[in-house]
């Protein structure tokens, strides 16, 4: 049929911005095969969401679960509410997230405060300052007093429902892979490439330990499990090495995300971001409140204490005052039992090394 490029009479041709026809038109950032549209077209809206045949509704009946937003600052609100509703009228359960690169409760687009997290736009939004934090802490760009500061502005700020479903990440098409961002700050010629890899990977581990405990839905970005490497866009989208997997860095994931699993107080728990004596040490419990979620949801194990040593070179004893803390079990290591000595809870931490705490019902010790 006839194309809004190729005539003025195209049905297609309010869909565009047109400066003079054909071959000057809006575009996203200048890129002429990206053309922006007008996104509160009726007839672009019948074609999205509202026709029987539309796109919403065709994947919907193919089994789409949820819908992530590209660039949600480039939308209307008003397009991203009627987009919502059309979503919760064909599944309730359908998730709708947004790409949002900063605390999307203060979001300022194109001078417009956005209104994604009031309750009629998005369910969720991608974390990208969970990221900007996390390894800002691991390279030692900020210490846990600044992280603690950095976690506890996007708590007070998300209303909970939100915070428990950020989609917390790592990894993404358009960042470099965490594993070559992890080998920056170290030293420069005093470690062979070998080495640096070998101090980068354990960095990450302690990223995925905090990215499986932390509150919120975890999200992978394919091959960083694997141990790939890749710079800038487009370094960072190379071929998953199949066949060769770190296959530690594989099993290590695999662990971390039966954990997660496994317990209730990890995925739904409250969190508590401790002040630790130590610079290096940044760590934070959840708990199960008279035994149930935060959602009213019975869980088996009822507190976990998450703690990162992000030191090079120092192992780091921290004492924590134990207050309600149950006895704990360190399921990253061996198992063993760690009890408040003088109600103060002591734990050594090696050098890049992190450590799980969990406490059980006493029908279900050491089932981790």
């Amino acid at each position: 049929s006839l194309g809004a490029y190729q005539g003025r009479e195209s049905p297609y041709y309010e869909w565009y911005r047109f400066v003079r026809h054909p071959d000057d038109y809006e575009c996203w950032w200048g890129i002429d095969v990206l053309p922006n549209v007008e996104e509160m077209n009726p007839s672009y809206q019948d074609f999205i969401m509202h026709n029987e045949n539309s796109v919403v509704k065709h994947w919907h009946r193919l089994g789409a679960s949820g819908w992530r937003l590209d660039v949600a600052d480039e939308l209307p609100d008003a397009f991203i509410c009627a987009f919502r509703r059309t979503l919760k009228e064909a599944d309730p359960d359908a998730v709708l997230i947004g790409e949002v690169w900063e605390d999307a409760t203060n979001k300022i687009s194109y001078g417009v405060r956005r209104k994604y997290l009031l309750g009629d736009e998005l369910d969720s939004v991608m974390n990208y300052p969970f990221r900007r934090i996390a390894l800002d802490f691991l390279l030692g760009r900020a210490d846990s007093a600044m992280t603690h500061r950095a976690l506890m502005s996007l708590y007070e700020n998300y209303p909970r429902p939100h915070f428990y479903s950020l989609m917390n990440l790592i990894g993404s098409h358009d960042v470099p892979r965490a594993l070559t961002v992890l080998q920056e700050e170290l030293p420069a010629s005093a470690i062979s490439q070998e080495e640096r890899r070998a101090l980068a990977m354990k960095r990450l581990k302690l990223l995925v330990l905090w990215q499986m405990t932390f509150p919120g839905m975890p999200c992978v970005y394919y091959g960083d499990e694997a141990g790939m490497e890749g710079g800038d866009d487009p370094a960072n989208r190379g071929p998953y090495p199949w066949g060769e997997q770190d296959g530690d860095l594989l099993a290590w994931y695999r662990r971390v995300i039966r954990w997660r699993h496994a317990h209730n107080v990890l995925r739904t728990g409250t969190w508590e971001s401790l002040v630790l004596a130590s610079s290096n040490v940044y760590g934070y419990v959840r708990k199960l409140e008279n035994e149930t979620d935060v959602f009213g949801q019975p869980g088996r194990t009822n507190t976990a204490l998450v703690l990162l040593n992000r030191s090079l070179t120092q192992t780091v004893e921290i004492e924590i005052e134990a207050g309600s803390i149950p006895p704990l079990y360190d399921v990253t290591g061996n198992g063993e039992a760690v009890e408040a000595v003088s109600g103060k809870i002591r734990a050594v931490l090696p050098p890049l090394s992190g450590r799980l705490l969990l406490a059980y019902h006493t029908d279900t010790q050491k089932q981790a």
